[in-house]
């Protein structure tokens, strides 16, 4: 492989279903300049008897890889918002180290979501100093689980991000220093952040229905009483594969995230597969 170009695998992990991508990347004078090559969606279905939640998409990912994938593909694994658990970790002057950070984290998991927070893989994302910073936690085992698969595919796993970091690094831009929402929409699931100045206060992931849209506004009425927030924040920015009818005469402001154009995939027709190849 040339040191100008390399295979790339992008791989959306969720509950029901893969999303798989695999993209030839080409280094230019603006960085490496992607090119889709293959897609496809795998259904995944979760059987009585899986010990995890994930097994099903995992055992699909292990079968779907020999074909799909090349050696030595660098690869990305998108977690659905399913198999993710976040809190945000409130700022403490008293804490002077990383060490002391994340044992602080880890004791508001444990007070949040109880003893099986001991069995997850934490990590912190940093914020500015005096500002809570948001966690993320996923099960260790599903963790080990793609490292080991990763390693007999040979692929080289570049990094495993939660969804919702993967939305709002592909919403900085817009968001930049703005008071605003970001909804992500899975099937059967939101995941609802907070920001002022660009900068996220309150974050939360809850189930919904096929008719999510509609009840978006009520919501946003619900988590901006719990979040206390402001009600002058009314700017909603929606990541969604699909672009639902969306209530008007509400106070709300709502924005579709409108993902790059990439060769290899048309703007409309391939709009779900683009949404997860940034960022």
């Amino acid at each position: 492989m040339s040191l100008l170009s390399r295979d790339e695998l992008r791989v959306v992990f969720g509950p029901d279903q893969l999303i798989l991508l695999k993209a030839r990347a080409q280094r230019s004078l603006l960085g490496w300049q992607r090119e889709v090559v293959d897609k496809c969606i795998v259904p995944c279905a979760r059987q009585d008897d899986d010990a995890e939640p994930w097994g099903a998409t995992l055992a699909a990912l292990e079968q779907a890889l020999p074909t799909f994938a090349a050696a030595s593909a660098r690869t990305t694994v998108v977690l659905s918002n399913h198999f993710v658990r976040y809190a945000m970790i409130p700022w403490s002057d008293a804490l002077s180290d990383e060490q002391e950070e994340r044992a602080y984290a880890e004791h508001t998991f444990r007070e949040i979501y109880g003893d099986e927070a001991a069995d997850w893989e934490l990590r912190i994302s940093p914020n500015r100093a005096g500002k809570p910073q948001m966690a993320s936690a996923v099960d260790a085992q599903l963790l080990r689980a793609l490292r080991e698969l990763g390693t007999r595919h040979q692929l080289v796993l570049d990094s495993v991000q939660p969804l919702l970091m993967l939305a709002y690094n592909q919403s900085q831009a817009a968001l930049h220093d703005k008071d605003a929402w970001l909804v992500i929409v899975e099937q059967n699931y939101l995941c609802v952040m907070l920001l002022r100045s660009g900068q996220w206060v309150w974050v939360r992931t809850l189930r919904s229905s096929d008719a999510w849209a509609q009840e978006l506004p009520a919501l946003l009425e619900r988590e901006a009483f719990l979040a206390d927030a402001d009600v002058q924040t009314q700017d909603v920015f929606i990541s969604s594969p699909q672009r639902a009818v969306l209530p008007e005469g509400t106070r709300w402001h709502f924005h579709y995230f409108q993902p790059a154009g990439v060769p290899g995939l048309e703007p409309e027709r391939d709009r779900h597969f683009a949404l997860y190849l940034h960022g």
